[in-house]
């Protein structure tokens, strides 16, 4: 009998692996004479047995649990076939009648056995028989928790897989779990006569409370439980908490066993914690923290493992607890402790420092197991990715340096064989491309470390580049072609970035997806001049590859989104009119237009700077309130909804369109008010820009009081005004006409400078508060209007030589001040306008600033020279224009360029000499320089000009014959160029006697002209 089943036994295993089917009748034959010799045998055999005849049935023991398993696992059913479970019964049977006979060896008997049958029977997922070995088994509870255990592994390792379909996965699942559940309840209230102290049932129960906890948590909202299933599974328990409860009730009897060896006791504290780790209930860290703290004083524990820290770790890492995890660290670090951290745990720690914003801490670390000469705590790739990952998120000044410098570590301590679990992978380099690209760095660097990933994957196939890393350069070279900056624009970044799509395209391992078109077609919108037939081709190649790629080019509503803004830059009104129709495409491939969509139209029509289309963008407003009202979310208005319009009636520049702004922002805030819900509407600061700088636009009268109570508002409100806000409220009070108006614009730069200064950066006045003040006063009829316009351009010089180069003033700024002093008809403005002057050019010689002095404000000195009483004012002006020529032609200035302005400056100071005795020489000055200008040298003379030299003609010229021919000459030149108008008419005729005036006129065929 003995060697009939040492025959079989390597018959079986060959067999079984060919065809079990074939020969079961033979198998079970052999195998039940088999196992009916050896219970006759058993039954004449006394209790004690010799050591030959123990070896002897262990090794058929062996025998039938090697043969029966490999039998069982050969099957091709899910569950058991009738014949299967002949065989193992047979073979349970057989463990039954040895177990008997072993019960007083020391080699464990039927609890091994049924444990090695229950393991093989549970990956087959046959409850049944495991219920039937059950009630004819001693102890086999470490087989059901297998089972419990086994059956949710399973779901776990399919619910992690790439291609998991939840809803199907979940129903059969939840329903495999149920069943397995139920089954171990109702087998166990049969065995009332375990007692409680019995160690196996306890650990049983301490099982099933835990899984019976994390399927309430994992699947009540979703599933509803009836009646019986609560009674017979869950014995009453309706919530994660119960369950818990239930578990520690349990645990609390188990803990203070004696019987119970250090092994379980371990397991026993690791799933007690893990199980209030996963539960998510508020007083779970505490609880697992003190079930901790007990395993560790626990004389009974010998060795504690690294899963219940590791639990405690990743509870920190859900509750952000950092504090927490470096205690949990320190305790495992201890010299005392025998606890190993590993992966998990280092994984688990920085991931909590990095979630809190402690990534300094996390590099320490890391870096400090890099050095352990022991090699106690590994280290992985995953864990340098962790930290990266946090460098990529967060807002780490040298993010770009510290990530490269850990490269650098990965590939030294990798490659020189120290630690080759540390090598980079894709995820590495993906994470330290993206750093460098949100650092700033130039596309084609961050293209160029793409390249090398290429090349080192011939030694490193896991640095092969993917479609995440293109897209990464992609999103840069994007973002390059969008940058106002001229300084990091790109202009070639749209034609890069085209080319690395179709190195794309030609790589089998790194296909475009949707988002690779997106980055493409974002870098051609926003280039300096969006190549809108690029776009469109683009667009057309995505459409026709869609059916290609299985839809992973397939165009999206970003992608959409991203044309209607091309199509939305054309500001023509053919432009609005494709932006509009390109709205119905949306509808036609399926695409749900959202609020990014309309957003973009709507900021479109904005610039339209047309009352009509703002209207228009009001309406189309008012449609998706209605919209979203009806059940669209997708078209909820936002702020930047509302902002969109705002601009467009802000731009329309009319005081209807002022009305409307003002009604539309009142609506706003009842929005805000009125529901919680659409808080998104609240007005933001871009919304009060936008009302101010329509107040300006409209010219309304109270522009400036208006502008200046929604300063005060938004100061209340706590709501920040920046810079911007403020130039606006300082530019409704430069356009208004109140009497007081300079003294509130410069009340407003106070304001701004006071803020600034008690801490608040978003106030800080600029260049542009200042010549807006500025402005105001030198627009303003006071007395001192340009003393105080003066006093403010000094004070905007002292601050950028004080290093605040922002308020450098600027040539605008000092074209005003001249104009103010040109305007004031003081005696001394000519003398103050040449000082402002010979300042610039002062400040330029010692360095101090770039600036000099430039055509305008060289054209506003000869104006102020025209206004003035000087009795050399030709002179003087015609001096000023030599300066300036020479200042051009030799003094390397090529701001300083005179312009036909500044020759018909000239002209007019020469017109208005009253001085008789200069009256001769200014005629010869002005003659000259209308001579010079006509030569195009310095650009094509224009209509003021001409209107100048014919006053010079009336005013200067006695009338008679050499007048006329001089007018003639003039107006015939004139008329050749295109410039005649009425104005230069009206001059004309003053110049002139009635009879050349009519002459002129039919000559010139200028009849037209003169019946205006």
């Amino acid at each position: 009998m003995f060697c009939l089943v040492r025959k079989n036994q390597s018959d079986r295993l060959l067999i079984g692996q060919r065809c079990f089917a074939s020969l079961e009748k033979v198998f079970l034959k052999q195998y039940d004479d088999a196992t009916n010799n050896v219970l006759q045998h058993n039954a004449s055999i006394e209790s004690n047995l010799s050591p030959e005849q123990e070896r002897a049935i262990k090794l058929n023991h062996e025998s039938m649990i090697r043969i029966t398993r490999k039998a069982l696992n050969v099957t091709s059913s899910e569950t058991l076939s009738s014949r299967d479970f002949k065989l193992a019964l047979n073979y349970w049977t057989s463990i039954r009648g040895h177990s008997q006979l072993l019960k007083n060896s020391n080699n464990g008997g039927s609890p091994r056995y049924a444990l090695d049958l229950v393991r093989v029977l549970s990956e087959r997922g046959d409850c049944f028989f495991v219920r039937e070995v059950i009630k004819s088994s001693d102890n086999a509870f470490g087989g059901v928790i297998y089972l419990l255990d086994h059956a949710f592994a399973e779901f776990l390792s399919e619910s992690h897989q790439q291609h998991f379909d939840e809803e199907k996965a979940n129903f059969r699942m939840v329903q495999k779990l149920l069943d397995i559940l139920e089954t171990i309840s109702l087998l166990l209230r049969p065995l009332d006569n375990h007692s409680s102290t019995d160690v196996d049932y306890q650990i049983l129960l301490v099982h099933l409370w835990s899984r019976r906890a994390w399927f309430l948590k994992r699947f009540l909202p979703s599933i509803k439980l009836t009646t019986d299933q609560i009674n017979n599974i869950f014995e009453g328990a309706m919530t994660v908490e119960d369950c818990l409860f239930a578990m520690d009730e349990v645990a609390r009897e188990l803990l203070v066993t004696d019987s119970i060896d250090s092994q379980q006791l371990s397991k026993i504290y690791s799933l007690l914690i893990d199980s209030w780790v996963q539960s998510g209930l508020e007083q779970s860290e505490n609880v697992a923290i003190n079930y901790l703290k007990k395993m560790e004083q626990d004389a009974r524990v010998t060795k504690i493992d690294s899963r219940p820290y590791n639990a405690m770790l990743t509870l920190c890492v859900q509750n952000k607890n950092d504090e927490r995890a470096i205690y949990l660290w320190n305790c495992m670090r201890a010299p005392k402790s025998s606890v190993t951290p590993d992966y998990h745990t280092l994984g688990a720690l920085l991931l909590t420092l990095v979630k809190t914003n402690r990534v300094d801490t996390a590099i320490k670390i890391l870096r400090e197991t890099e050095g352990e000469v022991t090699n106690v705590i590994p280290t992985n790739t995953a864990c340098y990715n962790i930290i990266l990952d946090g460098l990529s998120k967060g807002c780490y000044r040298e993010a770009d340096k510290e990530a490269l410098s850990l490269l650098q570590t990965m590939m030294e301590l990798s490659e020189g064989g120290e630690n080759p679990q540390i090598a980079p992978d894709r995820i590495t380099m993906s994470i330290i491309m993206d750093i460098l690209a949100s650092k700033g760095v130039p596309a084609s660097e961050i293209e160029g470390v793409l390249v090398k990933c290429q090349s080192r994957a011939m030694t490193n196939p896991e640095l092969e580049p993917d479609c995440i890393m293109y897209n990464i350069v992609l999103a840069a070279y994007a973002k390059e072609s969008a940058n106002r900056d001229q300084k990091s624009r790109s202009l070639d970044a749209p034609k890069r970035a085209k080319a690395l799509l179709q190195t794309m395209t030609s790589n089998p391992k790194a296909q475009p997806n949707t988002t690779s078109y997106n980055s493409v077609l974002h870098a051609f919108v926003e280039s300096e001049k969006t190549d809108l037939e690029q776009v469109l081709t683009l667009f057309e190649e995505m459409k026709t590859k869609a059916a290609e790629a299985n839809g992973t080019i397939a165009p999206d509503t970003i992608t959409y989104n991203i044309v209607l803004n091309a199509l939305a830059g054309d500001t023509t009104e053919k432009g609005m009119e494709r932006a509009e129709a390109f709205l119905e495409e949306f509808k036609i491939n399926g695409i749900e237009a959202d609020i990014i969509t309309f957003n973009t139209l709507l900021n479109s029509m904005a610039k339209r700077w047309n009352p009509k289309i703002s209207n228009r963008a009001e309406k189309i407003l008012q449609k998706l309130e209605f919209d979203f009202k009806s059940g669209r979310s997708a078209v909820k208005p936002n702020v930047r909804s509302y902002n969109a319009v705002l601009n467009g009636y802000a731009k329309a520049g009319t005081v209807d369109a002022c009305q409307r702004a003002e009604k539309l922002l009142k609506e706003m805030e009842r929005l805000a008010s009125d529901d919680a819900n659409r808080a998104d509407c609240r007005p933001d600061l871009v919304s009060y820009a936008c009302m101010m700088d329509a107040y300006a636009r409209s010219m309304v009268p109270d522009a400036g009081e208006r502008a200046e109570k929604i300063i005060e508002y938004m100061e209340k409100a706590s709501i920040e005004p920046n810079t911007i806000c403020y130039n606006l409220a300082i530019n409704c009070w430069a356009k208004s006409t109140h009497k007081d108006s300079p003294l509130r614009a410069e009340s407003l730069l106070n304001r701004m400078q006071q803020r600034y200064e008690s801490g608040n950066a978003l106030s800080k006045p600029n260049s542009v508060s200042f010549t807006s003040v500025m402005n105001c006063w030198a627009q303003s009829r006071s007395d001192s209007s340009p003393e105080r316009a003066t006093e403010i351009m000094y004070k905007m010089d002292l601050l950028a030589k004080a290093g605040d180069k922002e308020m450098q003033p600027n040539a605008y700024t000092y074209s005003t001040i001249i104009s103010a002093w040109g305007r004031s008809g003081r005696f001394d403005a000519v003398e103050k306008s040449l000082a402002i002057m010979n300042h610039v050019e002062e400040n330029y010689s010692k360095k101090q600033s770039p600036l000099r002095a430039n055509f305008a404000m060289y054209n506003a000195t000869i104006n102020a020279i025209a206004k003035s009483n000087s009795k050399s004012k030709a002179r003087d002006a015609a001096s000023l224009l030599e300066r300036m020529k020479r200042d051009f032609h030799k003094g390397g200035n090529p701001h300083a360029a005179p312009t036909p302005t500044s020759f018909s400056a000239v002209i007019n100071a020469c017109a208005y000499t009253t001085n008789p005795e200069g009256r001769e020489e200014a005629f010869q000055i002005a003659r000259k320089t209308f001579r010079e200008l006509l030569t195009k040298e310095y650009g094509e003379p224009t209509s003021a000009c001409y209107i100048n030299f014919l006053s010079v003609c009336s005013r200067l010229m006695p009338p008679g014959t050499e007048r006329d021919q001089l007018a003639i000459s003039t107006i015939f030149d004139c008329s050749e160029r295109g410039l005649v108008n009425k104005k230069i008419m009206r001059s004309f005729k003053n110049a002139v006697s009635g009879e050349c005036y009519k002459y002129a006129i039919v000559k010139c065929d200028l009849i037209n002209i003169h019946e205006e």
